[in-house]
C-alpha cells in the first residue's frame, strides 16, 4: 500500500532557506507542500505563486513544519503544535 505524502509546512518561506526547502519538497513525492508562511501580517499575499497562510493555520493543516524565521518564532510554532497535539521539536 502506498504511503500518503507528509504535509509539510515552511516558516519563513519567503527567504532564501524557506525558498530553497520549498523547492526541493516540492520535487519529491514523499512530502505535499500545504502551507507557506512568514509573519502573520503577510497572509494572503502572493509570494512565488503560493498565497501565505497564518501560523495558525500551518499548524493546523501540517504534520511537518520547518521554519527559517527567528528562535522566537520557533518557540511560538512549538508551542502551537503541542497544543494540538502535535509533535514539536
Amino acid at each position: 500500500m502506498a504511503r500518503q505524502p507528509l504535509t509539510l509546512g515552511v516558516a519563513g518561506a519567503s527567504g532564501r532557506m524557506g525558498l530553497a526547502v520549498g523547492a526541493q519538497a516540492e520535487a519529491r513525492d514523499d512530502f505535499v507542500v500545504t502551507a507557506r508562511f512568514g509573519r502573520d501580517e503577510q497572509a494572503g499575499q502572493s509570494d512565488n505563486g503560493a498565497i501565505l497562510v497564518t501560523a495558525a493555520e500551518a499548524v493546523e493543516t501540517c504534520r511537518v513544519i520547518i521554519d527559517f524565521s527567528t528562535a522566537e518564532a520557533s518557540a511560538t510554532l512549538a508551542e502551537a503544535a503541542a497544543a494540538q497535539g502535535g509533535v514539536a521539536w
